[in-house]
């Protein structure tokens, strides 16, 4: 049983060691100055507003602003391309106990992004990429209202399958590049 205990004792001791010297070393402030480690953005999102879609008044805002601090890793064109793909990852999670909801649901698979100078390129997968009028329109402009505020983002292109396509899920043109301006 002594040599048992020693070895339990020992093992305690060095999981004790590299613990504390793990967490007494400042990693965090280090590792934000390392080009290409993660940097938080504070980002606005858009949501859509439960309120417009139950009446339909049009008088209301059918998109309403949440900010969130969002995580990006690399620097330049890589940078922007995570932090784009954190966005839209938070695009998919309202804000618990509001009145918003989102348009970009679970079975919606987006397959990749990428930035070409200010347009940014969405591109979905046909499955499941289905919906009625109102489905579309909000899916567009929560996408395109929240990803043209980014900083130095002006257009999303949406893209099917890696293509452009005439429409999304038929109603609403996405052939050309979409800024705010076009929604």
């Amino acid at each position: 049983m002594g040599k048992r205990t020693g070895w339990l004792v020992a093992l305690i001791l060095l999981v004790l060691a590299a613990g504390v010297t793990y967490f007494a070393r400042p990693w965090r402030t280090r590792r934000q100055l390392v080009p290409g480690s993660p940097a938080a953005s504070e980002v606005t999102l858009y949501f859509v507003n439960k309120e417009y879609i139950t009446t339909g008044n049009e008088e209301l805002p059918k998109l309403l602003p949440y900010t969130r601090k969002i995580w990006a890793y690399g620097d330049g064109r890589a940078g922007r391309e995570s932090l784009v793909r954190g966005v839209l990852t938070e695009l998919r999670k309202p804000p618990a106990g509001r009145e918003v909801t989102t348009a970009l649901r679970d079975d919606l698979r987006i397959t990749g992004v990428r930035v070409e100078e200010t347009t940014v390129y969405v591109d979905f997968s046909s499955d499941n990429l289905h919906g009625g009028s109102l489905e579309e329109i909000l899916l567009v402009e929560q996408v395109v209202t929240t990803l043209t505020g980014l900083p130095g983002l002006e257009k999303v292109q949406f893209l099917v399958d890696g293509e452009r396509r005439d429409t999304l899920m038929g109603h609403i043109s996405a052939d050309e590049p979409l800024g705010r301006e076009d929604l």
